[in-house]
């Protein structure tokens, strides 16, 4: 059995990665590498050799068997099939002759995931779930197995509506109300409202890559705009020709500092006085563990100047890929006069699920248990880290979200600390990979984001003690 294939992943490239993963092992193959009959490395093993998801291997693998390269056998693994790959000799490259670089140390088990885009899926409803999903098969068979409404189900609007209204203090009715399945469908669409030719983006820097990919990639000239505690810098702002920026004030993603009252309001007056628009990216909005909840940005706004944007991504499950904007009137005009040909990318059955869920109380008691779990575990993550590391480092973006933000007081230029984890079986985040302007990678490089949400207290703890132990034990 192979002990490892390392197969080049480059997360900013706009090619999937389980593409990559494809590409890469077929290469292999083709070159001559990977000799027949030889066994590739488990799903779960080749998923934290390479830290991508196990999902992202299995659909490799699954696209590799398909088409031959290798086969699977049950309960033994994936193999090189014989392939002619003496076609391909012209283009091997003789290692022998080349000088060959000092061997790469294998990546270990993962044994504490600390990265984000996990959530705790143990106190899922999933009975609930089932449930309420058999009963739309049941009692609206005939209507959910077709084309639903382009904006998504009247039905989930008006209860989303009721509930931002009451969480958010976002003021809109479900016309306002556009579902999709992402937030960057959502902001494509969008763009495409605003209009594309020209135009110019202000983004937070570090901030939400996969938002930026979306002007990026639609050509939008993006201005990086620095972040520090009272979130964007206004007066950078300010001097940028952007007729647009796109800010996450509640919980400011990665580094979670919220933006307070009197910076909103000067937000909102940047848009009115110059005709610009807000993107209010409110993620991670209802776990918020202390004091009032500050009401969303849109609440302030007088004048339609702010598109608010929303997920259930992290306070249900990953998988249920489901988002929605509120448009200002001006934009619902446009939406529904241009926009209305574009199909609902969420499937209908899901969607009425989720507004059962909501409607019969489900999901303000599903927000209620995590917000107190969660909230626990923030505190027991803190706990761990004053324990541990109380002289190493300071402890950012700990009132919100899904991770807190830690920051060395040291700075350790000569170590990736990163990788020095990874090796030692504990997966974390850098907030590195949330900058756009890679000149900045100093001021960040030792910052990090330990998510909690997954994880359990007993995993909490040990995960820190060991993190400590490899990092700061001489």
């Amino acid at each position: 059995m192979l002990n490892e294939v390392l197969i080049p992943i480059d997360k900013k490239s706009s090619m999937p990665l389980y593409e990559q993963v494809y590409n890469g092992i077929r290469e292999e193959i083709l070159n001559g590498s990977l000799k027949a009959n030889q066994k590739l490395p488990s799903v779960r093993y080749m998923s934290s050799l390479l830290s991508v998801s196990r999902n992202t291997i299995e659909a490799a693998y699954e696209r590799l068997d398909s088409e031959g390269y290798i086969s699977s056998k049950k309960r033994s693994g994936y193999y090189i099939q014989q392939l002619h790959t003496d076609l391909f000799e012209g283009q091997l490259v003789n290692f022998e002759e080349t000088e060959v670089s000092k061997e790469v140390e294998p990546f270990c088990e993962i044994e504490f995931d600390f990265s984000g885009n996990r959530v705790d899926t143990n106190h899922f409803p999933l009975s609930v779930w089932k449930r309420i999903t058999n009963q739309c098969l049941k009692e609206q068979h005939e209507e959910v197995f077709f084309f639903g409404h382009p904006q998504g189900e009247v039905g989930l609007r008006r209860e989303i509506a009721s509930y931002i209204r009451q969480s958010r203090g976002v003021q809109c009715t479900e016309e306002q109300i556009v579902i999709g399945s992402h937030t960057q469908y959502l902001l494509n669409l969008l763009c495409q409202m605003i209009g594309i030719d020209g135009q110019t983006v202000a983004f937070e820097n570090p901030g939400y890559y996969a938002a930026r990919q979306v002007f990026e990639l639609l050509g939008y000239n993006v201005q990086l705009i620095p972040v520090g505690v009272k979130g964007i810098d206004l007066k950078a702002l300010e001097d940028s020709e952007a007729k647009l920026v796109y800010v996450t004030p509640s919980h400011q993603i990665p580094m979670g500092y919220v933006m307070p009252v009197k910076q909103r309001l000067e937000l909102i007056n940047w848009a009115m006085n110059g005709n610009r628009y807000i993107i209010e990216d409110d993620l991670n909005s209802e776990f918020r563990y202390y004091g009032q909840p500050i009401p969303a940005l849109q609440h302030l706004d007088q004048h339609g100047k702010v598109i608010y944007m929303g997920s259930f991504f992290k306070s249900l499950l990953p998988s249920i890929r489901l988002n929605y904007m509120v448009l200002p009137p001006t934009l619902v005009k446009i939406y529904q006069e241009q926009f209305i040909i574009y199909q609902q990318t969420t499937s209908r059955i899901l969607q009425k699920t989720v507004e059962i869920f909501m409607k019969e109380g489900y999901w303000s008691q599903h927000i209620k248990r995590m917000r107190k779990l969660y909230k626990k575990r923030c505190e027991w993550t803190v706990s761990c880290l004053h324990k541990y590391m109380s002289n190493k480092v300071d402890i950012l973006g700990d009132q919100a979200g899904h991770h807190v933000v830690i920051q060395l007081k040291e700075r350790e230029v000569s170590r990736n600390l990163q990788d020095i984890a990874l090796h030692n079986g504990i997966r974390i985040d850098s907030v590195n990979i949330f900058l756009a302007d890679k000149q900045m990678n100093s001021l960040y490089n030792q910052i990090f984001m330990l998510s909690f949400s997954a994880l359990s207290e007993e995993e909490i703890h040990a995960g820190i003690r060991k993190l400590s132990k490899v990092w700061f034990s001489n």
